[in-house]
């Protein structure tokens, strides 16, 4: 059951923190609850399209329930079973995130926060930005101290360049090639993924499927109880990779 509360926090915070910008982003990181939804205007089912942010959250909720009922019924394949399904979801967050974006409703909902983009001079300034104090030192050795992460919320992430999109999720690649899959590093990963365009380049297209293949060997072959690096392999399987 631990298990699967670590898979919910994920996949509900994903998709609540990259519709909601007002609450606080401690609280979130830490709190196993979701945040408050209003109530849904109509009935939601699994067959629901769903219309806004709220209505996706709502139909995700019953995804996680019938995940519940997977891990009373086979708990060893639940979370697995799980991330076939939150990759499912994806291809349709990362549809609506993009008609959304060209519309311009994101902006208008979610403002750009002018004091995320303060210039990063390298790729450890990058580390710092994304995940905090603590993980810069685990890869870096020595930095500034006292510095919390940052969430992939949509004021932040929706006005990153396709280039920046790329170039973060390479160094999430590196890092992850060097620490493991990371949950913090997977979050990340969601949100930028839900946020790059496709198709991608030949180049950037060989590097995701390099990605994905680095992730199902490390759940192979190092950690096979590594939920996020396997959800991260089914994502890039079903959303960007032909192989």
């Amino acid at each position: 059951m631990a298990e699967y509360k670590a898979r919910r926090i994920f996949a509900v915070y994903t998709a609540e923190m990259m519709f909601d910008d007002s609450s606080s982003e401690d609280d979130m990181y830490f709190s196993q609850k979701a945040l408050y939804v209003e109530p849904p205007t109509r009935h939601i089912d699994l067959s629901t399209i769903p219309q806004d942010g709220s209505e996706f959250i709502h139909k995700s909720r019953l995804l996680e329930d019938l995940a519940v009922e997977a891990v009373i019924r086979n708990p060893k394949k639940s979370w697995k079973v799980s991330a076939k399904k939150m990759a499912r979801v994806f291809s349709s967050l990362a549809a609506k995130l993009k008609t959304s974006k060209a519309l311009g409703i994101l902006q208008k909902k979610f403002p750009k926060k002018t004091e995320y983009f303060y210039k990063k001079k390298n790729d450890k300034d990058w580390c710092l930005f994304l995940f905090g104090s603590e993980i810069c030192a685990e890869i870096y050795g020595k930095c500034k101290k006292g510095m919390e992460g940052h969430l992939p919320v949509l004021s932040c992430v929706i006005y990153f360049s396709q280039v920046e999109i790329q170039m973060i999720i390479k160094l999430i690649y590196q890092w992850f090639l060097m620490f493991g899959m990371k949950d913090e590093f997977s979050m990340w990963l969601y949100a930028l993924l839900a946020c790059l365009d496709k198709p991608v380049d030949d180049d950037f297209q060989e590097f995701l499927e390099e990605f994905r293949s680095e992730c199902k060997k490390y759940v192979k072959e190092q950690n096979p109880a590594d939920k996020y690096a396997y959800f991260i392999s089914v994502l890039l399987a079903k959303n960007f990779c032909a192989n």
